[in-house]
C-alpha cells in the first residue's frame, strides 16, 4: 500500500502570504489509502462525496443548465466548472487530462475562509476559439473577484491534475485512432500549466504552487477542498514518488526527465 503523501509548503514562507496565514496543502494517496486513513479530517467522506449545505459538487460533466442553477460557470457540457466564491467545502470528479485551480482567502467581512474550485478540460480550452476565450475571461472574473473580497495577504492559489503520459505509447494502443486523433499529453501539460499560472499571476500578482504534479499513468484523480482548513485531498489510482511533488510553474520542464523515468 502507498502511504498518504503530505504536499507541506516550502520551510522558506511563501512571500504573498502574510505571517500566520496558512497556505493551501495537499494529501495525496489511493483509494485504499484513504480507506485505511481514519485520522485526516474529511477523508472519512471520500468514499460518498455527498453534496449537501456544506459540500458543492463542481461537476464538470454535468449539464449547462444544472450548473448555471449553482452559479458554476461553464461553456457546455464538457468543456470546464469555475465554482462561486463561497465558504463551502467543494469536490469533483475524474480529473484525467483536466486540471484543477482552487484560490482560498480570507473573507473581509468576516475573516473567514472563501474560495473557488475548478475544473477545466485542456483538450478544450488550449485551443484557439470560443470556449478558450470564454473560459480565461470566466476565470479572470474569478480571480478579480477574490482580490476585491479577501484581506491582503491572505489569497494561495494552487493548480492539480492533469496527465503526463508518453505520448508514442499511447498511440499505438489505438493506431486507426479510433478514440480521436494524437493526444500530445506532455505538451498539453506544460501548456495548461503556463495558461493557468499565467492567468493567476497576472491578476494576483505571484505565481501559484503546483501543489501535485501530473499522473503519469492512465486513471484519474478525484479532488474535495476542505475550505475551513485549507486542505486539498487527491484521491489516485496511482503515487509517483516525483510527479506527486509540488512546484513552481518555471520548474516543469526542468521535472519532465524525472516524470518519464514512471511511465512504464
Amino acid at each position: 500500500m502507498e502511504t498518504i503523501k503530505n504536499n507541506l509548503p516550502e520551510k522558506k514562507p511563501l512571500e504573498h502570504l502574510k505571517e500566520g496565514v496558512a497556505p493551501i496543502m495537499a494529501c495525496i494517496g489511493t483509494r485504499d489509502d484513504f480507506e485505511k486513513e481514519p485520522t485526516l479530517g474529511l477523508t472519512d467522506r471520500l468514499g460518498f462525496w455527498g453534496e449537501n449545505k456544506q459540500n458543492l459538487f463542481v461537476d464538470y460533466y454535468a449539464y449547462p443548465y444544472e450548473n448555471n442553477a449553482k452559479g458554476i460557470k461553464n461553456a457546455g457540457e464538457k468543456t470546464y466548472a469555475i465554482s462561486e466564491i463561497s465558504d463551502l467545502n467543494k469536490f469533483s470528479l475524474k480529473y484525467k487530462n483536466c486540471t484543477g485551480v482552487i484560490v482560498s482567502g480570507q473573507d473581509k467581512t468576516n475573516g473567514k475562509n472563501i474560495s473557488f474550485f475548478t475544473h477545466q478540460d485542456s483538450m478544450k480550452v488550449l485551443p484557439e476559439g470560443e470556449v478558450r476565450r470564454q473560459f480565461l475571461a470566466d476565470l479572470k472574473w474569478r480571480l478579480k473577484e477574490m482580490e476585491s473580497r479577501c484581506i491582503p495577504g491572505t489569497i494561495d492559489a494552487v493548480i492539480f491534475g492533469g496527465n503526463y503520459l508518453n505520448s508514442d505509447v499511447e498511440e499505438k494502443k489505438d493506431p486507426n485512432h479510433k478514440f480521436g486523433p494524437r493526444t500530445e499529453f506532455e505538451k498539453n501539460y506544460k501548456d495548461s500549466i503556463h495558461l493557468l499560472s499565467e492567468q493567476i499571476s497576472d491578476v494576483l500578482g505571484f505565481q501559484p504552487t503546483i501543489i501535485a504534479g501530473p499522473k503519469t499513468t492512465m486513471g484519474s484523480d478525484d479532488a474535495i477542498y476542505d475550505n475551513e482548513h485549507r486542505r486539498l485531498y487527491l484521491r489516485r489510482p496511482e503515487i509517483g514518488e516525483t510527479s506527486s511533488e509540488s512546484f513552481k510553474p518555471e520548474a516543469v520542464e526542468g521535472r519532465e526527465e524525472q516524470w518519464k523515468k514512471e511511465w512504464k
